[in-house]
């Protein structure tokens, strides 16, 4: 059945014409430290030099009712861990919320010490285990940045025992630093070397002593295998390249500019009273954990932090976004934290039907590995950016959602946590208040000039004004007359308008915006050319509000696909529409969505033709799309059905 030709009036332009393109204190230790790599800098190229920016604003709206919409949460959030707590006879936690680069809320649960009843809070210490990796990554790409190394370069470059690795093929890539930073070097989980010995710290004597003859578990580059054996040899490179033992390294370059004056690498060193008792679980009975001296395998898990300083960690990790001009602050530049943070690993995909209650009608999540970080995108979750650590008796987890400005910690003092029977309702919580949101983007100063200026022209259409807004390519496409007939019917529809807020954006130079008119309302989408500032593409969707006659039409058909014909086909569509047709639509509409109810207005001329969404019982949201016959008042001349655009990237329930 063809389609209704609905009034959506598209001003658009893509013009390439030829030729043109389109638009804490050390540990003491007897041996000497490591001696640095010498690397020559390589010469000043093109590319190296800083880049030509337009100056643009912030690109992300804030919501200053995000902390009030977090306090809304909170007796949710409380009742909930209260409740897990008890049912997983955990010791204690402590869990943490990150706003705009500040600890919005922390609270602990249950005992950091139960010999001494004391209660945990955002200054308690424990161990983050594998969280430390973030650390290290960090630390090579400060190295990296400051051109000492190469993520591509051979590893064997710093550690030459990599070099008798025994590989799978003969064809194998070298082993590269890039491949120990996203878990894809093909080296085992663990090494020849015991790090939970408590009595004795793991030596980089033992540590490389552990590489010549493993054999890798799969050709370098082509699969992710999380190992730890990786980023304590990683540590080793810290050592070399920088000259100084991989703690004293992190410590100067990364804990200290942070301020996370509570982390250390040795549980002595945590101030007295403030180190939580780490517990192990047997015989199902909690006994506090005995502490693994990690030694010069501590990059891939030897970090001890308070919730507090995890929190500072949080804050600097999400302050590099959105990308920005303006100074650099932190101890990595903005462009290499969001760099450790991007998918450098092929994503993982998996969907699945959801359950009854759920919002969408299918779980769909997205997974992948940056450099050393983890993320993934769901249905019901924007990109998030996360590690968590389990060692030794302690068990935590940091998450964090970018486009919101918001991270996540928990710090536990059991080792078998269930972290995410914990946080699973803790993020529901957050996501119907609306604390998760991801931001919208901030459109530039300049656009929203362009918009004033459209509507104006909208008001009293001024020929000169309108060759002054739009590029040279769009008025080749719409003339002046052209641009007035359009903007007059749309008078004529929808009487005077005034300009509204920002619908959506699409950074600083891309954006549609609402108009409230005296008759339903306009949605003018525009494009600002970078080079010019001038408009170089624009739409109008208009909304006039249903007739009478409209509305009545629609819920008869309404009426008739959900099978309660409270009116004969013949009175509901005009001799023109092919009965048998119809019929086989609307039963195809009935079987795979269930009954459906009328929706809002989605696009509309005011009279003849108008789209309504359809919210089915069955998911699978429709927009009807109704043209009435002029020759047969009343009556339906087209019917179209399909499937509505959904603003999130899952299928919603009604």
């Amino acid at each position: 059945m063809r389609r209704a030709a609905l009034l959506s009036l598209l001003l658009t332009l893509t013009h390439c014409a030829a030729g043109e393109r389109p638009p804490a204190a050390p540990t003491r230790r007897s041996t000497p430290p490591p001696q640095p790599v010498l690397r020559a800098a390589a010469p000043a190229t093109p590319a190296d030099a800083p880049p030509l920016v337009a100056e643009e604003p912030p690109a992300w709206l804030d919501d200053p009712e995000r902390r009030t919409k977090l306090l809304a949460v909170v007796p949710q959030i409380e009742a909930h861990l209260g409740a897990e707590l008890d049912r997983q006879k955990l010791p204690g936690f402590s869990i943490g919320i990150v706003i705009d680069g500040e600890l919005a809320y922390s609270r602990g649960f249950g005992l950091s010490n139960p010999a001494t009843s004391t209660a945990p809070d955002a200054d308690t210490v424990y161990r983050v285990g594998s969280i430390t990796k973030t650390f290290t990554a960090t630390a090579v790409l400060q190295l990296r940045d400051q051109g000492k190394l190469s993520l591509d370069d051979p590893a064997s470059r710093y550690l030459p025992e990599l070099a008798k690795v025994v590989y799978p093929t003969a064809d194998s890539p070298r082993i590269t630093l890039r491949h120990l930073l996203t878990h894809s070097s093909g080296l085992p989980r663990l090494g020849r070397f015991d790090y939970s010995d408590a009595t004795r710290e793991v030596t980089a004597a033992e540590v490389r002593a552990a590489v010549p003859g493993t054999v890798l578990e799969y050709v370098p580059g082509t699969k992710e295998g999380y190992s730890n054996f990786g980023f304590a040899l990683l540590g080793l490179v810290v050592e070399r390249v920088s000259g100084r033992r991989y703690r004293d390294h992190v410590s100067a370059q990364i804990l200290a500019p942070l301020g996370m004056s509570s982390s250390v690498w040795d549980e002595s060193a945590v101030a007295p009273g403030r180190l939580a008792t780490g517990h192990v679980r047997k015989d199902g009975k909690l006994k506090p954990a005995t502490h693994w001296r990690l030694g010069a395998s501590e990059a891939a898990g030897g970090l001890y932090a308070s919730l507090r300083d995890m929190a500072r960690y949080a804050s600097f990790q999400l302050s590099a976004y959105p990308p920005r001009s303006g100074e650099e602050t932190g101890p990595l530049r903005r462009s290499s934290v969001r760099e450790a943070h991007t998918a450098a690993r092929p994503a993982h995909l998996s969907v699945e039907p959801a359950s009854a209650e759920g919002r969408y009608t299918v779980n769909a999540r997205a997974s992948w590995i940056g450099l050393a970080w983890h993320g993934h995108e769901s249905c019901e979750e924007e990109e998030v950016v996360r590690h968590s650590g389990a060692v030794d008796g302690y068990s935590a987890w940091m998450e964090l959602h970018p486009r919101a400005g918001v991270g996540l910690v928990l710090l536990s003092s059991a080792l078998d946590t269930e972290r995410e029977a914990l946080l699973e309702k803790v993020r529901a919580a957050l996501r119907r208040g609306g604390v998760t949101a991801p931001r919208k983007e901030r459109p530039s100063p300049r656009l929203e000039s362009a918009f004033q200026a459209s509507v104006a022209l909208y008001e009293r259409f001024e020929r000169p004004r309108y060759e002054e807004l739009f590029t040279k390519g769009f008025l080749e496409h719409f003339s002046p007359v052209t641009f007035e007939e359009i903007v007059e019917r749309l008078r004529k529809d929808h009487g005077a308008c005034k300009p509204g807020a920002l619908i959506s954006s699409r950074g600083p130079r891309e954006a549609q915006f609402a108009m409230a008119c005296e008759r339903g309302r306009l949605a003018a989408k525009l494009t600002l050319d970078a080079e010019t500032s001038r408009i170089s593409a624009y739409r109008f969707s208009a909304i006039a509000p249903p007739t009478e006659a409209m509305k009545r039409s629609a819920e008869q058909v309404v009426a008739l696909a959900s099978g309660q014909k409270k009116a004969p086909f013949q009175q509901v569509f005009s001799q023109a529409v092919d009965a048998g047709a119809v019929e086989r639509e609307l039963s195809a509409l009935r079987a795979e969505h269930g009954r459906c109810k009328l929706g809002g207005s989605i696009e509309s001329d005011g009279e003849q033709e108008h789209a309504f969404r359809l919210v089915c019982e069955r998911g699978g949201n429709m927009v009807m799309k109704l043209r009435l016959d002029p020759g047969a008042p009343g009556r339906v001349r087209e019917l179209d059905l399909e499937a509505a655009p959904q603003a999130g990237r899952c299928p919603e329930r009604p």
